[in-house]
């Protein structure tokens, strides 16, 4: 078993893909990473990018699919690491040294390893295996920052595919704080991700599903959750804390 699957999601993004693919390629730890690409039918030259650059990935394919969370579940499916990284195209590694200088750091038993900034302003959200719900809550974990353990995302059946924007963050949510999953961090960035999301353009979509998952899991405190979005100084450290009080409870 290789330690990493890198999984790739494409639709119609050629150059970023090609930028993504020559990131991962560059790695000098490649024998311990397993590329996966999965393209979703793309008509601009993505298939002709993939072609391309082959020999640098160990699985592609190139279908319609429902979504990006059903093609990021694809890439689960496909993959063998003990751990997934999702890369999407035109996200990339920022040296040919990002996963090696993270590999050794790993602890054993962990579930997700994700990148903590140590010049982050909420760095009081951050402890050596914790992390608060305020900080995951209002901002999430940084995805291609973020090693999830396979067999993690696998008990948990993958991202729900009835979102369209936030299904990664409802993973997060569920995974840490209704499932227990134990979370450790490294201080250097890896990856860079590229802007202009979709959520960005739909936020209307992106505020209701949040609203959904907010019912979902925390109904009986979706009120003080959603407020909980909103603060940004001292006074969310005692809403925080009535939270977290509940949530024990449940």
């Amino acid at each position: 078993m290789k330690k990493l699957s890198i999984i790739t999601i494409n639709y119609n993004n050629a150059q970023g893909l090609e930028r993504t693919i020559k990131s991962v390629a560059c790695q000098y730890c490649k024998s311990d990473i397993e590329y996966i690409v999965v393209d979703g039918g793309s008509t601009d030259g993505s298939l002709e990018v993939i072609k391309k650059l082959e020999r640098e990935i160990d699985y592609y394919i190139s279908e319609p699919d429902k979504g990006i969370y059903n093609a990021m579940n694809k890439g689960i499916k496909f993959s063998h690491g003990e751990f997934c990284l999702f890369l999407n195209s035109g996200d990339c590694l920022l040296s040919s040294t990002s996963i090696s200088q993270v590999f050794p750091l790993i602890p054993r038993n962990i579930d997700i390893f994700s990148f903590k900034n140590p010049n982050l302003k909420h760095s009081w959200c951050f402890q050596e295996n914790a992390i608060s719900f305020y900080y995951v809550y209002r901002y999430s974990l940084w995805h291609s920052n973020t090693f999830i353990k396979r067999e993690l995302l696998v008990r948990l059946g993958g991202y729900n595919e009835s979102f369209r924007i936030v299904s990664d963050w409802e993973f997060f949510l569920k995974a840490l704080f209704i499932e227990g999953c134990t979370i450790a961090f490294f201080s250097t960035q890896i990856a860079q991700n590229e802007p202009d999301g979709i959520s960005a353009h739909e936020m209307k979509l992106h505020m209701a599903e949040r609203k959904k998952v907010t019912d979902m899991y925390f109904s009986g405190i979706s009120i003080d959750c959603m407020e909980l979005a909103k603060y940004k100084n001292s006074r969310l450290i005692s809403l925080y804390d009535r939270i977290i009080k509940v949530i024990k409870c449940v």
